[in-house]
């Protein structure tokens, strides 16, 4: 990091046009990040139905857990979990996943006009290509699993609805009605309502060929009897609430299961680094991830109220 650098940056564009100090600016400039976050969470989540307040923030990529606490904060999420690898995160869950083809079949139909035959034709077609393709790509017809749907909307609606089914053998006209109830209750709870005798028309069909891949089995560690401190690599001045405090530090290779860390903290890793504010606690759990929580919480009774809600 260049620090040199950015304070000129800062100081620059940002604290002499407003007349504020470089720490003032940056910290601004970290506060409108951390809303903008908490902002964009709040879309995925709030806005589709869910309270922030009853799940888990995970925490993934290098510059995450230096958010985490603010966010967290913000939207009161009482639990964040910091993987160990915070930063290669998504690239170990690329690796690891299962693979997937998705193939898709415009067939636009109102629904009584709909040719079963010939959808089963097609779903055929996109089940041989889908088998065909995991099959070079090394996946035994064992380990290769189908999902199928088809994407459904009123007529003179302008957006569909995905609806999942199990095709079993084939599709029967018994089993397109049951789509279809499906598609009312899907509209229902996606829209807050559903116009069950209103016509529907068919618009794609839909595989989703999924090759099962072997996973690998992460270990459960014994608690740790050398004390936190051994962790710790020193202190340093860190701004918080718009004033330097003196943080202690600590090598994140070096936590282990058990090892619990009081607010203000940093904890570094070659990839990342964990801001832990002053309102906040972190402990390594049995996997010696990081758990992060809200200062005089119970940290047990906290996951097992999160336990009861989900």
């Amino acid at each position: 990091m260049d620090l040199a650098g950015a304070r000129k940056s800062i100081e620059e564009h940002v604290a002499k046009p407003l007349g504020v100090s470089v720490e003032k600016a940056a910290d601004g400039i970290y506060q409108v990040i951390n809303s903008n976050m908490a902002a964009a969470l709040s879309v995925v989540s709030v806005q589709r139905g869910y309270d922030p307040r009853e799940f888990v923030l995970i925490v993934a990529g290098g510059a995450g857990p230096i958010h985490a606490g603010p966010i967290a904060r913000d939207l009161e999420i009482p639990l964040v979990l910091i993987p160990r690898e915070s930063s290669v995160f998504c690239a170990a869950g690329m690796l690891i996943s299962d693979l997937q083809h998705d193939y898709v079949r415009t067939y636009a139909r109102d629904i009584d006009k709909v040719d079963i035959a010939e959808v089963n034709k097609l779903y055929r077609e996109m089940m041989d290509s889908a088998r065909a393709t995991l099959i070079e790509e090394g996946l035994s017809a064992a380990k290769i699993k189908v999902n199928h749907g088809m994407d459904l909307r009123y007529v003179g609606q302008f957006n569909e609805v995905e609806v999942p089914f199990e095709l079993g053998r084939k599709l029967t006209a018994r089993g397109l009605d049951g789509v279809i109830a499906r598609f009312h209750e899907r509209h229902d709870a996606l829209y807050g309502y559903s116009m069950k005798g209103t016509a529907v028309e068919l618009i794609n069909l839909r595989v989703t060929a999924k090759g099962l891949t072997e996973k690998p089995k992460f270990a459960r560690s014994a608690k740790t009897k050398v004390p936190a401190s051994k962790a710790a690599i020193g202190k340093r001045a860190a701004y918080f609430n718009g004033k330097y405090v003196t943080t202690q530090v600590f090598d994140g290779l070096k936590l282990q299961n058990g090892h619990k860390i009081k607010g203000p903290a940093i904890v570094q890793q070659p990839t990342t680094t964990i801001i832990v504010p002053p309102d906040f606690d972190l402990k390594c759990d049995e996997y010696n991830n990081y758990l992060m929580y809200p200062k005089g919480e119970n940290l047990n009774q906290l996951i097992k109220r999160l336990s009861k809600r989900n």
